[in-house]
């Protein structure tokens, strides 16, 4: 299979043992009871898989 990553494939069988690092942050926000907003960051230490620091964020409303 091939898509849009580094190296062209989806999965590597070839770096099935490598250990990826990588450390991520985030916060989250009620703003009542049933909305809550969050915001993630989130860094790949790998060099050959890093594409700089990646944020989410994300808004749920639970009825």
């Amino acid at each position: 299979m091939h898509g849009a990553t580094y190296n062209g494939l989806i999965y590597d069988p070839s770096h099935v043992h490598d250990i990826i690092c990588s450390a991520g942050a985030g916060l989250k926000i009620a703003m009542n009871q049933n909305f809550i907003v969050s915001v993630e960051f989130a860094k790949c230490f790998n060099k050959e898989l890093d594409a700089g620091i990646n944020m989410g964020i994300g808004i749920n409303y639970q009825f």
